[in-house]
């Protein structure tokens, strides 16, 4: 994550993804990173469409020192359940549209 600690502190208004600057991504990837720190757990999958939210996510879990499993969006709930129970997989991040996929037995947290 140096790279974007680097591109935050030395040149902060250039853009990092799409139109969000260095600054605008590293700033929310700590603070996402600090909500994911706490939780018991090494491992945490992801199911969500491609999009600049999910890549903060994703930066924030490796950040936060998490495994991180990318789950397809065209699977069917219970092939998502089989690969979460297959690699032990209990914390599920999700986009608010992708909700109904995730089986009730996760743990499961929504973007912001």
């Amino acid at each position: 994550m140096e790279w974007l600690r680097y591109g935050a502190q030395h040149y902060p208004n250039r853009i990092c993804i799409n139109e969000y600057t260095y600054k605008d991504i590293y700033g929310g990837v700590v603070h996402v990173a600090r909500k994911l720190v706490p939780l018991k757990t090494s491992r945490v999958a992801i199911l969500s469409d491609n999009s600049v939210t999910m890549a903060i996510y994703v930066l924030a879990a490796m950040l936060a020192h998490k495994e991180v499993l990318l789950l397809n969006v065209h699977l069917k709930p219970n092939e998502i359940e089989n690969q979460l129970k297959k690699l032990g997989v209990t914390t599920v991040l999700h986009s608010q549209d992708r909700r109904n996929q995730l089986p009730d037995s996760m743990c499961v947290i929504e973007f912001e």
